[in-house]
């Protein structure tokens, strides 16, 4: 008890600092902007100059504001316009100085272009300040990314950081803090980003280049995880951790090439052929008359028989073998596997229970055109874990599960209904029903109408059974 009033208390003092940092930070933005607008107003302090209003209750002004008004009037500086010079007056024509009109159009000029640099000027500095205001709200943004962080709330702390980031994106401590969090929550592929717009922005920047080996090796990109590794090593010579790592790193690059030269096919030698000449030999013909002129004895003639037959013997029996092999092959095989492309039948090929969605999708890329083999391996899955397993293949695989519950769970009498009610809760779903076509729709309606009639023992509630199809787009009739 003694140990949690200890760490509310310390939570309270803490909540309290920094809620009088974000109150000083407050205070002193608001002073910023009041002097900035003080000194916009002298700046650009215009006296205005209005004309009483006609029919008002004082008819007539005091001389002395009457005094006041001509001073303004002649201290305020007003247009000049000139006469134009009408296109038949020659007498004014001749008298017009040219030179005299030049200065003038470029004195005003010279007054435009003073303006005009003042109010540059103007606007860089409001640039500026609006620059300064952001690097401070993006200072204070890390900052409580930072607390989140050592508080350990990931999440929290990655929406400070991104806030952060789009106040200043030239930090890299912002990119590699947030990169930290990530790998906390193991989204290692947006860490690896991350860091690798930190080194953009600082290329010797030592964390962001070790948080980025990190990302890779949980990646399994052990090469790219290397080779930063080693560029750590070069800007810390001293860093034994990165000694270890890159020793781990060599071992899982040894394997794998171990691996890969494993079930490479063994490659024919380069050496060129070299040719062989098959030569005939044939009976001499002194040899081929003596033996046609030597006739065989009785007891050679009997031992030629004794052995000719007995070779016809072991051929005959070779060819039944051969026969009585095929037959066995040919009753061995089931109907549901004709197909001439499998040379083994699902029973013999080994299913794993897939863990991850890639995993899965994966599998289902060898198994979606052959019927039997996907029934063997979607009935070892689990219900549960179809929001995890089908959320990006759901459009695809909708029509090829229900095709297969009905073919398959109809014929081995399985129960469906927690299938159906399963893939129902995948993400994405809707649109998927959406897209279904009508051979789809009727054997999903077939599903539904044989679950209402197998439903006699009242295992599931009927009315359970009409909301799960009108889910699927199926109108059931009420019996």
């Amino acid at each position: 008890m003694a140990e949690k009033s200890f760490t509310l208390q310390q939570q309270i003092r803490h909540n309290a600092e920094e809620l009088g940092d974000f109150l000083k930070d407050l205070n002193k933005w608001e002073r910023d902007i009041k002097r900035q607008d003080d000194e916009l107003k002298k700046s650009a302090e215009i006296e205005k100059i209005v004309p009483p209003i006609r029919r008002s209750g004082k008819r007539h002004q005091s001389s002395s504001s009457k005094r006041e008004t001509k001073v303004k009037f002649k201290d305020q500086k007003r247009p000049i316009q000139k006469q134009r010079i009408s296109s038949y007056d020659y007498d004014a024509w001749s008298k017009f100085d040219v030179d005299a009109a030049c200065k003038d159009e470029d004195e005003e000029e010279k007054d435009d272009s003073d303006n005009s640099s003042e109010e540059e000027k103007d606007l860089e500095e409001d640039l500026k300040a609006e620059e300064k205001r952001k690097l401070q709200q993006a200072e204070f943004e890390k900052d409580k990314g930072n607390y989140l962080f050592k508080d350990g709330k990931f999440e929290a702390a990655i929406n400070r950081y991104t806030i952060a980031a789009d106040l200043n994106p030239r930090s890299a401590i912002i990119f590699a803090n947030r990169a930290m969090a990530l790998i906390k929550l193991e989204r290692y592929a947006a860490a690896e980003v991350d860091c690798t717009k930190a080194i953009e922005l600082e290329p010797d920047y030592a964390k962001a280049v070790a948080r980025r080996a990190t990302a890779r090796a949980r990646l399994k990109k052990f090469k790219e995880a290397k080779e930063d590794q080693e560029r750590l090593l070069e800007l810390q010579p001293n860093n034994k951790q990165a000694k270890l790592e890159i020793a781990k790193l060599e071992k899982e690059l040894a394997n794998i090439e171990r691996k890969n030269q494993a079930s490479a096919p063994t490659k024919r030698s380069k050496k060129p052929l070299r040719r062989i000449i098959i030569e005939d030999i044939g009976f001499d013909s002194d040899d081929e008359s003596k033996s046609l002129q030597s006739d065989p004895s009785p007891k050679q003639q009997t031992e030629e028989k004794a052995r000719t037959g007995k070779h016809q013997q072991s051929k005959s029996s070779e060819i039944a073998n051969d026969v009585e092999a095929n037959q066995k092959k040919s009753s061995l095989t089931d109907s549901t596997f004709q197909s001439a492309r499998l040379e083994h039948s699902p029973r013999d090929i080994s299913f794993a229970v897939p863990s991850t969605a890639f995993q899965f999708e994966t599998e289902f890329k060898k198994f979606k055109k052959d019927s039997n083999l996907f029934y063997e391996y979607f009935k070892i899955i689990s219900p549960n874990s179809y929001k995890t397993l089908f959320h990006h293949c759901i459009d695809e695989l909708l029509p090829i599960a229900l095709e297969c519950i009905h073919n398959h769970y109809l014929r081995d009498q399985k129960e469906y209904w927690e299938e159906l009610s399963a893939l129902s809760d995948v993400p994405r779903f809707d649109m998927a029903v959406m897209f279904l076509s009508k051979d789809a729709k009727r054997v999903a309606a077939k599903l539904f109408e044989n679950l209402l009639e197998r439903n006699s023992n009242k295992e599931v509630d009927t009315e359970a059974i009409r909301k799960l199809a009108k889910k699927y787009s199926i109108a059931l009739v009420k019996s």
